[in-house]
């Protein structure tokens, strides 16, 4: 097995003073080439979710995604479009469905869809561990 780990990253919040949240460096294949992004590990999102923006920076086309709508915690319902992308940690490359928002102000979230079927999150007291399968590895 292999793992990898991301320590919490520490934000100042106005409510809450300093607090930390589960964030990792994940990437995401393109068109062409991978981008490397940071995002927030949220095992209650069901699906990924990332900004439109982004698919131009993947040479992905916006409208060829799978037209759905997700809703937030505050049932709000947000209009997304799924692709199906390479999605490498670490050294461990897997397949998921993640979505995109017209919203641009979405955080990057790795939500459970197609992510927790393929590698194990632990969460502890110094971070957020990802431990993947060396049969399942990718060529990276």
């Amino acid at each position: 097995m292999t793992e990898f780990h991301f320590p919490y990253k520490l934000i100042d919040t106005d409510a809450f003073g300093k607090v930390t949240i589960p964030v990792a460096k994940i990437f995401l294949q393109g068109e062409q080439e991978e981008t490397a992004i940071d995002v927030i590990v949220d095992t209650g999102a069901v699906i990924s979710i990332f900004p439109k923006s982004l698919c131009d920076i993947l040479g992905i086309v916006f409208e060829t995604g799978q037209l759905s709508y997700v809703k937030t915690a505050t049932s709000e319902s947000i209009p997304i479009r799924i692709h199906r992308l390479n999605i490498r940690i670490g050294n461990y490359s897997f397949k998921a469905r993640v979505a995109f928002s017209t919203i641009e102000n979405v955080p990057y979230i790795l939500g459970r869809l197609d992510a927790l079927d393929q590698i194990e999150m632990r969460f502890n007291k110094q971070g957020t561990t990802f431990i993947a399968s060396n049969q399942k590895q990718g060529q990276h």
